[in-house]
């Protein structure tokens, strides 16, 4: 049997569909399954209600004893979600999972990063003409914001960059954050009209998809902008489209 994990996600708002990852199953090769949790959980800030954060402390207990890795409890209601099940190393798979996902964060180090990342992706697109803006959210709306957007008579473009770090565990914070963006607006959004791009400003390789999720929803599009014709289409969606003149 091979060793693999699910992430346990808990929804803090099920009308914009905003979710964290606060827990993860893990399945050793015999079949055995352990339970790993990050040291802290999102307060009511993060949560953005203190009844959420007050149903997540309530159900830790509960997540700590999970036993079984095809399914949660009823009783865990739709404020849970799992995902689908992902490879894992076969020796230590628990301790892989808790660097991977779970790493411990000092201080505010978690807060340079998405600064690095967002200050990076928005030279990349500043240098190639795009007119991008930092930080989308509705008005109004209780979510977290997308990192860049565009938006022109075109349409409306929400973007999260992503760039190659050294560390696994890193990258894999980068990619979670803007998964979790990008779904949570697709939900809120609807219906209305918008494009959701992760576009990554280095060479991708093995370790990147090897931390994807393979469950990458259908209406995001990745964007290796190492490959010269992936980026040309990427610009040119990006770029307005000049207006028609009648002559």
């Amino acid at each position: 049997m091979r060793a693999a994990y699910r992430i346990v996600h808990f929804v803090a708002n099920p009308f914009s569909g905003l979710s964290f990852p606060v827990a993860a199953l893990v399945r050793g090769a015999e079949g055995e399954v352990s339970v790993v949790m990050p040291l802290g959980m999102p307060d009511s800030h993060c949560l953005g209600s203190m009844k959420a954060a007050n149903a997540l402390l309530a159900a830790r207990d509960d997540l700590a004893e999970l036993t079984s890795f095809e399914r949660l409890p009823r009783h865990f209601g739709p404020h849970f979600t799992l995902t689908a099940p992902q490879s894992a190393p076969v020796e230590q798979p628990d301790q892989w999972v808790r660097r991977t996902l779970f790493p411990t964060v000092r201080g505010q180090a978690k807060r340079p990063r998405r600064k690095s990342r967002s200050s990076k992706g928005k030279k990349f697109l500043d240098q190639r003409g795009i007119a991008v803006q930092r930080h989308y959210r509705p008005p109004g709306a209780v979510v977290q914001p997308v990192t860049h957007y565009v938006e022109h008579e075109g349409g409306l473009f929400l973007l999260e960059p992503l760039v190659l770090r050294s560390e696994d565990h890193e990258l894999a914070n980068d990619i979670r954050d803007a998964i979790t963006h990008l779904r949570a607006m697709h939900d809120l959004l609807g219906d209305e009209p918008a494009g959701y791009y992760t576009y990554l400003l280095h060479g991708v390789g093995s370790k990147f998809h090897a931390l994807v999720p393979g469950e990458l929803a259908d209406f995001m599009r990745v964007v290796d902008t190492t490959d010269p014709a992936q980026e040309r289409a990427f610009i040119e969606t990006l770029r307005p489209r000049p207006a028609l003149t009648l002559g």
